[in-house]
């Protein structure tokens, strides 16, 4: 579900004397941290008059199915000193997939007063900084932000710019006809998921490494880096990436072999997945000891930590080849979360889960349990999710 992220900014012109002001909105640097979406607003006089902001509002569409929020945060603490110190700069709940910026001119007193508070809009690239916002909780990691401007009348609740303008600054003015500016920024993809991380010693070649991905977008490829302590310096692993799906919403199965492990000794494995781009996000590390790899008999272990807020993990031990089978499931028995269904070597294994469901999205607190099931054994660990 790719859709492409394109910005259409509306520059207009005056109804007073200014027969021909325009000015140009822009979304930069945006960036996802974590399930979070983040970009910043700038406005833009291209209008060689000289234009001060006045009380203004700017409405965008998103694409609401790509995330669980139903609300827009102003992030505080960077910025042009004036619109952090003298504008009052809000938004609203969102409604239709419509994120409203709220932006309230200070008031102000005199000529003196008004040249201290009211910010000049900028004809500098890339503009005045309006201010950096967040959009919460990306539940669909396939997808893209699909930021654009709502730019129809004010009359119909879309963008509004108002300014003052210098020859009388104490009347407020509105842009209102259609001379416009399009800037279409590159694609802001929404993050590679990977549901589950495995390490376990193979009988005949030494360590195996897998994981599984949720859903891949703009992915390069993946690199395996290793240490002997959680904190440690890691070494990577393998000098060409693992090619990637690129482009993904199924779920993708990868592996690595690491043949240079000795008997006796815990080693800490993280994966690197890389974009198109070069960018880079690090999952894991997981703990695996290279030991005996054939165990005695079936074994889940208890979840640790327990209770747990962001992950938790456990082992399980296979002593033949099996077809194994681990899911999450509620304290009515519904099934939320299939961790493993599939034939696998006799050995140890490590995996890991992260509270959410099978579509990305973080469950509540509460009680779950975690269910093996392989050849005929069964075995059930109940843990705490505390959010």
């Amino acid at each position: 579900m790719k859709k492409r992220l394109m910005i259409l900014l509306l520059g207009l012109a005056a109804v007073n004397a200014f027969s021909a002001v325009k000015y140009t909105l822009r979304v930069l640097d945006q960036q996802v941290i974590g399930t979070d979406f983040y970009f910043k607003v700038y406005l833009q006089s291209t209008d060689e008059n000289l234009l001060y902001l006045a009380s203004s509002q700017i409405v965008l569409d998103y694409n609401e199915d790509n995330f669980t929020s139903d609300f827009v945060a102003r992030v505080a603490g960077t910025g042009e000193q004036k619109i952090r110190d003298r504008y009052t700069i809000a938004t609203m709940p969102i409604v239709n997939n419509r994120i409203v910026i709220d932006i309230d001119a200070p008031t102000f007193g005199d000529q003196t007063d008004f040249d201290d508070r009211v910010i000049l809009i900028s004809t500098s690239n890339p503009g005045s900084y309006i201010g950096q916002f967040k959009v919460s909780t990306i539940s669909n990691t396939s997808g893209t932000a699909g930021l654009a401007w709502y730019y129809t009348t004010p009359e119909v609740n879309g963008t509004d710019i108002s300014y003052f303008d210098n020859s009388s600054p104490w009347n407020a003015h509105h842009i209102t006809s259609g001379n416009y500016t399009n800037v279409d920024p590159a694609d802001q993809s929404l993050p590679v998921q990977i549901s589950s991380l495995l390490a376990v010693m193979t009988n005949r070649e030494g360590m195996e490494i897998s994981w599984t991905t949720q859903s891949e977008v703009n992915s390069s490829g993946f690199f395996v880096w290793r240490s002997s302590q959680k904190d440690g310096v890691y070494q990577k692993l393998n000098l060409d990436p693992i090619p990637s799906g690129g482009n993904s919403s199924s779920e993708q199965d990868y592996s690595f072999r690491d043949a240079s492990v000795k008997n006796g000794q815990t080693y800490w494995y993280k994966i690197e997945e890389v974009s198109i781009t070069g960018q880079s996000e690090f999952f894991g590390p997981i703990s695996v000891l290279a030991a005996s790899p054939v165990p005695d008999d079936f074994d889940l272990t208890p979840t640790y930590p327990n209770p747990f807020n962001s992950g938790t993990s456990f082992r399980y031990a296979i002593p033949e080849d099996s077809r194994v089978r681990i899911a999450v499931y509620t304290l009515l028995g519904a099934e939320i979360m299939e961790l493993v269904d599939r034939r696998q070597e006799a050995g140890y294994y490590e995996l890991g889960w992260n509270g959410t469901d099978v579509n990305g999205r973080g469950v509540p607190t509460g009680v779950y349990f975690l269910r093996m099931e392989a050849d005929g054994f069964s075995k059930i660990q109940k843990m705490t999710l505390i959010r």
